[in-house]
């Protein structure tokens, strides 16, 4: 963005150039390096394994560990780290009274949405807290990127995008390890140490996420959500073929 061009611009003024950052190489080592840097949890980068179409073999999938980056965003940004500890007082975590964790995910298109055969779209997967609040959910830098993997790739194992999704859920809740509802994360804010706890809360997702993740038609067909019922309009009359008027109901009759 512009804005984040002229930060740039007057980082390069304030403090010169930085040196050997000159060209992509550079740029993958430093990324690499930020990546596989230490933390409580291991490093940032880790992966899952995700079971092929054809039942035969496991892939493996890179991941942004989500109990890693929590870490690693408390101790390396200051301002982020102020606001967490701000909400946690003001809205306390506990294992009787956890936080809400929620989901979001979608297929991004680089380059032309009309291409036949666009082999960089990728499916992206982010997450956050509820107790953040609105402004800050509205905010791109309040919700982390858990997972960006290419679509090819996730058409390719079972279940598609439902079992990665899936896997990803269990990186929060691992039963033989880091679980958010259990033994929550401890997080240091410098002066002081809280035990952070939350249970998923919620997923947004688009109608097609919502498909590929559910294997439910979403809103192509008569449920909007999985705790819908089926919704028909009067002029199908399809509701005047149910005698017993409970598995389907009319839009206007609601």
């Amino acid at each position: 963005s512009a804005s984040a061009l002229s930060s740039v611009l007057e980082a390069v003024k304030a403090g010169g150039l930085p040196e050997g950052v000159l060209d992509r190489r550079a740029f993958r080592c430093a990324r690499d390096m930020q990546m596989l840097e230490p933390t409580p949890f291991a490093t940032l980068l880790q992966s899952v394994s995700l079971i092929n179409k054809d039942g035969d073999g496991v892939r493996k999938m890179y991941v942004a560990h989500p109990f890693a980056a929590l870490w690693k965003a408390v101790n390396d940004c200051k301002p982020f780290s102020t606001y967490l500890l701000t909400m946690l007082k003001q809205m306390p975590s506990s294992p009787e009274q956890p936080w809400h964790m929620v989901m979001y995910s979608d297929e991004v298109t680089p380059g032309s949405p009309l291409s036949t055969m666009n082999n960089r779209k990728f499916h992206a997967v982010y997450w956050s807290f509820l107790e953040l609040g609105v402004n800050a959910l509205s905010r791109e830098e309040a919700w982390f990127c858990i997972a960006a993997e290419y679509s090819t790739n996730v058409s390719a194992v079972s279940a598609g995008l439902s079992q990665v999704f899936g896997a990803l859920v269990k990186l929060f809740f691992d039963k033989d390890g880091y679980n958010l509802g259990v033994t929550g994360i401890l997080l240091d804010f410098g002066d002081e140490s809280i035990r952070l706890f939350a249970k998923l809360g919620g997923v947004l997702q688009d109608g097609g996420a919502h498909k590929s993740v559910w294997h439910s038609r979403g809103d192509a067909a008569s449920r909007y959500c999985l705790l819908c019922k089926n919704l028909f309009t009067a002029e199908s009359k399809l509701c005047d073929e149910d005698d017993t008027f409970a598995l389907l109901q009319c839009c206007e009759a609601q």
